[in-house]
């Protein structure tokens, strides 16, 4: 299995609390936003004491985004497609298959209102397609604050991001076609995260607001996702992927459950786990992972 954890620091330095993260839940690839902890200084926490040794893949152009990984470097392809605010790159973990790994941190809300978060989803969409085309692969999971919400438009236009709550529903559909004369086709993406809002399972979303009060607003958002193209849906589990509240030693939440941001960040983690092992066809035709 390999394992991933995405966080949004809100540019505080996490360091000791990375370490426990990382150490506890066995993570084989890190992806924050907001980072603002030197690379020399994140690398001396995490290879303290931890199994294997964490490296830093740095960026070209993305400034908003960081990349360890306990995976040796040359597991990474080079990058596929990269802008301020995502990159996309290949990655081929130890005995595994190919996946296009797309991270991600939007455009904030307080920065772009709805309507042009939704524009930049189409364009970066757009951007995912064509990466997967130059890897010639469609096995594709998307990581990252993306500043929508799963119901939002932005998550929901076939042009935009077209990612469903439904597995079975995104398989069956997949690709999407529209029109008669000139049919257009956009894949899907499954949106795990729809399972995560409310108290059906604790906490109720990754990230809380209650500043600006609107008369529509839903006070709890999941703006940190993870989403998957129908090509790795046989390889995730919903249990595999949790919305964490715990570093092991301290609470990352306050007492009501939002996220401490005065101690820790106003985004929660996201953890999740991808069985990516090659698997091998025997003489009797059972596929073994």
């Amino acid at each position: 299995m390999a394992t991933f954890l995405f966080w949004n620091l809100c540019g505080r330095p996490l360091e000791p609390v990375l370490r426990r993260l990382t150490a506890r839940h066995g993570i084989d690839v890190l992806m924050l936003a907001e980072c603002a902890i030197p690379e020399g200084a994140m690398l001396n926490s995490l290879n303290a004491g931890g199994p294997g040794t964490f490296r830093r893949l740095p960026p070209v152009a993305s400034q908003r985004l960081d990349l360890y990984s306990r995976f040796d470097r040359l597991c990474f392809g080079p990058v596929l497609k990269e802008a301020d605010h995502y990159i996309i790159r290949s990655l081929t973990p130890p005995g595994g298959i190919e996946i296009v790994l797309v991270m991600a941190h939007l455009a904030s809300p307080i920065r772009r209102d709805l309507r042009a978060r939704h524009s930049r989803c189409i364009g970066f969409a757009q951007a995912i397609r064509d990466a997967e085309q130059a890897a010639g692969n469609d096995r594709t999971v998307v990581v990252g604050d993306l500043n929508v919400n799963p119901f939002d438009d932005a998550m929901l236009d076939v042009r935009g991001l077209n990612a469903l709550a439904d597995s079975r529903t995104v398989l069956r559909k997949d690709p999407r076609r529209f029109g008669r004369l000139q049919v257009e086709e956009f894949r899907l993406f499954y949106n795990p995260m729809w399972s995560h809002f409310g108290d059906a399972v604790q906490p109720a979303g990754t990230y809380y607001y209650d500043k600006s009060n609107p008369e529509v607003d839903p006070l709890w958002n999941i703006y940190d996702q993870v989403l998957l193209r129908p090509g790795l849906l046989d390889r995730f589990r919903s249990k595999n992927l949790k919305i964490l509240t715990t570093d092991g030693l301290h609470s990352l939440t306050r007492s009501d459950g939002t996220p401490n941001g005065d101690g820790f960040s106003d985004h929660l983690p996201i953890w999740f786990q991808l069985d990516l092992r090659r698997r091998v066809r025997h003489a009797s035709n059972e596929s073994l992972a």
